[in-house]
């Protein structure tokens, strides 16, 4: 993969963490819809079993970002500094991120 298609895969990887996060906080019905769960486990295993594609590797984490900043301050976040955002939802196994 050159250079350039590993940055655009990589901000891909970034834009579905935001978007999954604000989904999974505005509309949970249309989160389960599309990783339908029978309780909090399920949804971990839904969301590590998405995990394994580059595309959403950072969906967890994202989600997550979105819970610790709340929607307003992510989106704030995402818009002004994506470089934060992005290395935000790089780290693993944060608890938190406030």
């Amino acid at each position: 993969m050159g250079e350039v298609e590993a940055v655009i895969q990589e901000w891909m990887a970034v834009e579905e963490a935001i978007v999954g996060g604000l989904v999974a906080r505005l509309m949970p019905e249309i989160f389960a819809r599309f990783l339908p769960a029978a309780g909090d486990q399920k949804l971990r295993e839904a969301l590590a079993q998405r995990d394994r594609h580059a595309q959403y590797r950072y969906l967890t984490r994202g989600i997550q970002v979105v819970v610790d900043l709340g929607l307003e301050e992510a989106v704030n976040l995402y818009k002004s500094d994506p470089l934060h955002f992005r290395d935000l939802v790089r780290q693993p196994d944060m608890a938190s991120v406030s």
